[in-house]
């Protein structure tokens, strides 16, 4: 059994853009959302689910 990590899956608590990372990558980089309220602003990320890697 090979154990890769876990796979979190991150979303913006603004737009709902949703990706996913490795554990030990930690949070996706801000970048720019386009829902934020009164300005552009940077992406708000949020813990969804996690999965385990292991095959």
């Amino acid at each position: 059994m090979v154990s890769n990590g876990k796979q979190i899956q991150w979303v913006c608590i603004y737009c709902g853009r949703k990706e996913w990372r490795k554990d030990w990558t930690g949070r996706p980089m801000p970048g720019l959302c386009n829902k934020r309220p009164y300005a552009k602003g940077p992406h708000r990320w949020i813990k969804n689910r996690e999965m385990d890697g292991t095959k």
